[in-house]
């Protein structure tokens, strides 16, 4: 059993029947995922599809952040995006990994300014911070900047350095911003807008995304007329049978329904209890 965040890769070197997962890199390492074994077969799960792969364990070679590696076909029966984040899910019992779109990602870093061009706009991120704030996908070369409802556009500007976790601004970006330099700033990346919110927020805060976009992508969920869910089967004696339960509806966190009846149970016993006694009482008090 883990739960843990990686970036899902597209590569032709995975053919549909078996993914690479590489959980230790020098960003973050998904401890969460170490129990997921190398060669075990599992049933991978993205918006109600199904698809069995085997699991090849790697070592990250200098890799930024933690990842799995699929072949275009699986992605594609799968609805995975390239270059995305997503929460992994791993229930060792039923041999399953159920994905979850995550679309924002955050991360802070020390500010300072870029001097170079003064009136420019222009916004510094070292490779390090690029792969904490899940913008690997970014290709553009200007970014949207934005900060209690002020957005901006700025040029993209990445170090060579692989390990820079680096955050500069042009004079220009932090006086319209109104920050401050040498001040450890909040970061959030949103990878649906392709938007850089800087500074702390709530989901209520001005130019935020609204609260579905906070959590974990709702349209990485299918939707429900696109759900296929198994009707009831009439039996011979004229009752109706229950559906068959797929891999992904097993999936779904057993302590969620176990959780539940188990305190429906106690709270059940517990009154038939204090009635009996009651009973008893009024029992021995007419005597």
């Amino acid at each position: 059993m883990g739960r843990d965040v990686v970036d899902v890769l597209i590569s032709d070197r995975r053919n549909e029947h078996e993914i690479t997962l590489v959980v230790e890199c020098y960003c973050k390492v998904a401890h969460d995922l170490e129990d997921l074994y190398n060669r075990t077969n599992v049933i991978l799960i993205n918006e109600g599809a199904e698809r069995m792969v085997q699991v090849h364990r790697e070592d990250g070679d200098e890799c930024a952040y933690p990842y799995i590696e699929v072949g275009p076909q699986t992605a594609l029966a799968l609805g995975l995006q390239d270059q995305s984040r997503y929460l992994i899910d791993y229930n060792s019992l039923l041999n399953a990994i159920t994905l979850t779109r995550i679309t924002l990602s955050s991360g802070e870093a020390v500010l300072g300014t870029d001097r170079k061009r003064g009136r420019e706009p222009r916004i510094t991120l070292g490779p390090a911070l690029i792969a904490t704030l899940g913008m690997g996908g970014h290709t553009n070369s200007r970014l949207t900047v934005s900060k209690n409802g002020v957005k901006l556009k700025a040029k993209l500007v990445i170090p060579e350095n692989q390990f820079s976790d680096e955050l500069l601004l042009s004079p220009h970006l932090i006086r319209k911003l109104r920050l401050s330099e040498g001040k450890q700033v909040p970061l959030s990346y949103h990878q649906r807008t392709k938007t850089l919110y800087m500074g702390k927020f709530t989901a209520s805060s001005p130019g935020m995304p609204g609260n579905d976009e906070l959590r974990p992508d709702a349209s990485s969920r299918a939707p429900a007329s696109a759900i296929r869910t198994a009707k009831p089967r009439k039996s011979s004696a004229g009752g109706v049978r229950k559906p068959f339960k797929t891999a992904s509806s097993l999936a779904k966190p057993a302590s969620t329904t176990v959780t539940g009846f188990g305190f429906g149970l106690v709270d059940r016993s517990i009154s038939i209890v204090k009635a009996a006694l009651a009973y008893w009482l009024r029992q021995k008090g007419s005597r």
